[in-house]
């Protein structure tokens, strides 16, 4: 085996632990995220804003629904990742380091995770919103009284 093909057979395996590493930890921290999200929100938005007399209660299962989707995308993003290792471990050489087939399952599986972000950026922000709207009709509420 020339030195060529062992420092690439090294460095092919660097790229699979620390894709492997990366995806472990984003994937962790978005599933902590959503969760967490999804089960505070559940749990505890009574405590926040009393549900009688609330208004816009249609934007809660928004934010529950976009937590949820967000999760099932993690997991089709974790699915994506492992394909794409696959295809690396399988089709990569010193002549195609970078496989086509290779590089198109890394995009579909940042569109995931982008999309996996978003949806959760976008239930906190819907939830923000539930509960400012609230506060401020509460505020107005015991201003008049």
């Amino acid at each position: 085996m020339s030195d060529s093909e062992e420092y690439y057979g090294w460095l092919k395996q660097q790229v699979i632990e620390g894709r492997k590493s990366a995806e472990e930890h984003f994937d962790t921290l978005l599933v902590s995220l959503n969760a967490g999200g999804l089960t505070l929100t559940v749990g505890f938005v009574k405590d926040l804003v009393p549900l009688k007399g609330a208004i816009h209660l249609q934007l809660l299962p928004i934010t529950w629904l976009f937590f949820v989707v967000s999760l099932m995308l993690n997991l089709l993003s974790h699915r994506s990742t492992v394909k794409a290792a696959d295809i690396f471990t399988s089709e990569a050489s010193a002549q195609n380091p970078y496989p086509k087939e290779f590089d198109q399952q890394n995009k579909i599986t940042h569109k995931y995770n982008l999309i996996c972000a978003g949806l959760f950026v976008c239930a906190v922000s819907i939830f923000l919103v539930y509960v400012t709207l609230n506060f401020n009709l509460m505020s107005q509420n015991t201003d008049h009284q």
